[in-house]
């Protein structure tokens, strides 16, 4: 094959022996091949790298160099083109790296008119954690780029199934290195390469036959079984169908469950909630189970605010605003709506340990929202008699 560095298949049963008597005159009378290529033959790595640089700088027509294994430098001395592989790698690198793009931003909360994504809060974090995204990314750009690596050597080097050698030459898949030269390339000349490769400790130079052209059975089983697979997408795709297809008989959809409505405190209803001991003690615990992922160990603001300070986002700090806060969630802000997985005695405890934290200023998250004066904490007997509403 031409064009090849790499590890070239060399035998068959047109392999040529090199040292026969008989071998020129063999050829000569052949009359079956149509091309002929005067092939030297070395035993060391080294002798055919220095014999195809000597040979490219004296402008002699290489056709291609066979070696048993990958020869660093053999390229460069046959002076070989950059390889397109390289590119090919390149792009399906990228087209990796905006597959994952694509997969994680449509996954993780992009919600269009054409596409449904699941916006889903995990451990606090963002709809869209790109720090999170790295190891996909990396792995996708690795995979693609390895793969397209992988089909482009074959698609540029022509590696179908099936696919012959040009030149089958004895002994080069075990421990010989073959440079093969084109009689019919510029400037061949028959005596002067052979005294040239003398120079670089030849060990048989010879001419061989070019091996003959393929039948075209590979393109007939690449034919039948592209048919076949054919004929089963469409055999699978018409069970589908058939499985899939609508009944006749109208289906009469089932009411959809009716939401619970959340039922809200006022401020009566709640008052000295936040002295209440045993109830501040149940809502620190539910707190430090459901809250502190974004409002911290302390109350002090991580991805929701400070809840310490005087300054409040949603209301004026009163019981009834913190209790409907919770109730009803901030989803814009990626806060749930606790009254759909809490029952109402463990809102009212949140609600009771939050109202305690007013005032206590925990150095924390930066102030957010507005300044209000916050109420007087209640007394035993104040909670004991509701105020009027």
């Amino acid at each position: 094959m031409q064009g090849c560095t790499g590890v070239c298949p060399a035998i068959g049963p047109r392999a040529l022996p090199f040292g026969s008597p008989v071998m020129d005159a063999y050829m000569t009378e052949s009359s079956s091949l149509s091309r002929r290529f005067l092939v030297a033959i070395f035993t060391e790595e080294e002798d055919i790298l220095s014999a195809t640089r000597a040979a490219t700088d004296a402008n002699h027509p290489v056709y291609d160099a066979f070696t048993p294994y990958a020869v660093h430098g053999l390229d460069t001395a046959q002076k070989l083109p950059r390889s397109r592989i390289t590119w090919i790698a390149f792009f399906g690198g990228v087209c990796g790296f905006l597959t994952a793009t694509f997969l994680q931003v449509y996954t993780q909360g992009v919600t269009t008119s054409a596409l449904s994504g699941w916006p889903l809060i995990i451990g606090g974090k963002p709809f869209l954690p790109f720090p999170a995204f790295v190891p996909v990314w990396f792995e996708l750009t690795v995979l693609f780029a390895g793969l397209s690596a992988a089909l482009g050597m074959f698609a540029v080097n022509g590696l179908y199934p099936g696919k012959k050698a040009r030149l089958l030459i004895d002994g080069v898949t075990n421990d010989r290195f073959a440079l093969a030269f084109d009689p019919q390339g510029r400037g061949f000349d028959e005596p002067t390469i052979r005294a040239l490769m003398a120079q670089h400790h030849v060990a048989e130079i010879a001419w061989v036959d070019e091996a003959p052209a393929s039948t075209g059975g590979a393109r007939k089983l690449l034919t039948r079984a592209g048919l076949t697979l054919a004929v089963l997408l469409v055999v699978i795709a018409g069970a589908w169908v058939a499985l899939n297809a609508p009944h006749h008989e109208a289906e009469v959809a089932a009411p959809a469950p009716a939401a619970k409505p959340i039922v809200l405190l006022t401020e009566a209803e709640l008052a000295g909630v936040n002295t209440d001991a045993a109830l501040v003690v149940a809502g620190e615990a539910k707190f430090r189970a459901n809250c502190v992922v974004c409002h911290g160990e302390k109350a002090e603001g991580k991805v929701g605010p400070n809840l310490t300070d005087k300054f409040w986002l949603h209301g004026n700090g009163s019981l009834a605003d913190i209790y409907a806060t919770i109730a009803k969630g901030v989803l814009e802000k990626g806060m749930p709506s606790w009254a759909l997985t809490l029952q109402a005695a463990d809102l009212k405890a949140l609600t009771a340990y939050v109202g305690s934290l007013r005032g206590r200023n925990v150095p924390g998250k930066e102030p957010q929202g507005n300044p209000v004066e916050l109420p007087a904490a209640a007394s035993p007997a104040a909670a004991a008699t509701p105020a009027a509403p």
